[in-house]
Formats: structure tokens, C-alpha cells, sequence
């Protein structure tokens, strides 16, 4: 029997070394806005072999939907999605 629901974790994320190295840059770097900073550890955390979304959001301080949308976002938009987007106002 098939199994239903939501998925565990989300479909693998692929990050080339260029995409690492400003990754690892932004989530270091003094002048990043710390939610950025967040957003790119959470990408890291999901490029290892075997990630799931619970184990990354417990080692970050997140829950696993916030893991979810940006694993989803950066493969979707690259680094672009990322970063944040304007807002109505």
C-alpha cells in the first residue's frame, strides 16, 4: 500500500560550490540581516546526504514547515529566493 501524507522531507537539494562558498558567506558574514543568516544555515543543513526536514529544523531552531519553504524556495529560485521580498505598504 502506497504510502499517504505529507513527506518526511523534501525532494534532494542540490548546491554547487560556488552556491556554497556564498552560503557559507552569508551565514558568517557580520552584514547579513539575521534572518538571511538563518535562511542560509537551514540550506546548508539541507545539502547534507539524508537531511530530513525534522532533523534539520531541531538543529537549527526551527520548525519543520519554516524548513520546508526555504528548501523549497531555494530550489526552486536558487539564492535569489532567498532573499527577502518586498512587502505590500
Amino acid at each position: 500500500m502506497a504510502r499517504t501524507g505529507r513527506p518526511r522531507s523534501g525532494p534532494d537539494l542540490v548546491v554547487t560550490e560556488a552556491q556554497r562558498r556564498e552560503l557559507v558567506r552569508g551565514a558568517r558574514a557580520a552584514t547579513s540581516t539575521q534572518a538571511y543568516a538563518l535562511r542560509c544555515r537551514i540550506v546548508l543543513a539541507c545539502a547534507e546526504p539524508g537531511a530530513a526536514n525534522a532533523h534539520v529544523a531541531a538543529a537549527v531552531g526551527v520548525t519543520p514547515m519554516t524548513v520546508a519553504k526555504w528548501r523549497r524556495r531555494f530550489i526552486e529560485h536558487g539564492l535569489a529566493g532567498l532573499a527577502d521580498e518586498p512587502r505590500p505598504g
